[in-house]
């Protein structure tokens, strides 16, 4: 269980992303397009949440939870940063050269990785400069 502790959220739905991928092949942006389930407002208004929506909406809460967890100063935080880069680079090559991988869903998530390393990594510059500043007062 302390291993899941490094993990990127973001991971759970690349791994989920890529499970419908192997098995629905070139069929993936079909597969995404189905209605999952919809609401009706009281305006009228019916949102249809399909299964690419799904995924983009889940991606955001992990996406949440990596921010959440980077902006708390840890030991840890260089390697959940080279952790998170490890994990965006092959999904960008999954992207541009696996087919089935090249949808708008997969693209939200894997943008996603890609700003939570930025931030993981802005955050410790930030963290860091501080620290040196606080440490030079004395």
């Amino acid at each position: 269980m302390r291993l899941l502790r490094y993990i990127p959220f973001l991971a759970f739905p690349a791994l989920a992303y890529g499970a419908v991928a192997a098995m629905s092949g070139a069929n993936t942006a079909t597969l995404l397009a189905r209605e999952i389930f919809s609401v009706s407002l009281a305006s009228g208004d019916k949102v249809v949440v399909s299964g690419g929506a799904l995924v983009v909406v889940v991606a955001l809460f992990c996406f949440f939870a990596e921010i959440v967890r980077s902006a708390v100063p840890s030991k840890r935080a260089l390697a959940d940063n080279m952790l998170s880069a490890i994990v965006f680079i092959p999904c960008l090559v999954l992207f541009l050269l696996v087919q089935g991988f090249g949808t708008v869903e997969f693209f939200l998530v894997t943008l996603m990785m890609l700003l939570d390393f930025i931030a993981d990594a802005s955050l410790m510059v930030f963290t860091s400069r501080r620290t040196v500043e606080f440490e030079s007062a004395r």
